[in-house]
């Protein structure tokens, strides 16, 4: 439980830190990094009470991840942030696989086989929501009924999905990448 006064000097000492994290995960735009930062330090000062001492700083980058990624479905940009080497990747879901074509150029029958890589590379539940995803084109609520869960559970599945799928495909573009598609594929 942390009392009212704990809650400002946390806030205090970690507001440029949420700051920043928002302030580069949405594209460098300061007037909505600091509504979303404002939202993050709103919602820790209604829960502060109920909230422990311990890996506070945690708690507040998983919410100011939460809050951008609800920015993001709000304005209807699907963007996707992995993190590799320290950088961010950004791709919506219309640009997966494109990232084949625009760092080689490749026939339409090697980007086939590259995607058909990456599917296969996807357990059985993946495939099954990457379909009804991407080849169906249901709606997160058909889902969710479909499989009996939560419209928010498919919304965290579909983020790990594509996340999982950007990775998987910047791989390939790599050169061990491209190694390994040659020794196994």
């Amino acid at each position: 439980m942390i009392d009212k006064k704990t809650a400002e000097s946390i806030a205090e000492k970690y507001y440029d830190d949420i700051y920043r994290y928002c302030l580069s995960h949405l594209s460098y735009n300061e007037n909505v990094a600091e509504d979303v930062t404002q939202e993050v330090f709103l919602l820790f000062q209604q829960k502060s009470e109920r909230l422990e001492d311990i890996n506070i700083k945690s708690w507040l980058v998983r919410t100011a991840e939460n809050k951008v990624l609800e920015y993001f479905r709000a304005t209807k940009k699907d963007s996707v942030i992995v993190h590799i080497d320290d950088g961010d990747f950004s791709c919506d879901e219309d640009e997966i696989f494109s990232l084949f074509d625009e760092c080689f150029p490749l026939s339409d029958d090697e980007i086939e086989k590259y995607k058909s890589i990456v599917l296969k590379s996807l357990t059985k539940k993946e495939q099954e929501l990457y379909n009804k995803i991407y080849v169906e084109k249901k709606k997160y609520k058909e889902i969710a009924e479909e499989l009996n869960t939560t419209e928010k559970a498919i919304n965290v599945r579909t983020f790990r999905l594509r996340k999982k799928i950007n990775t998987l495909a910047k791989l390939m573009l790599t050169t061990v990448g491209q190694l390994i598609i040659k020794i196994f594929f």
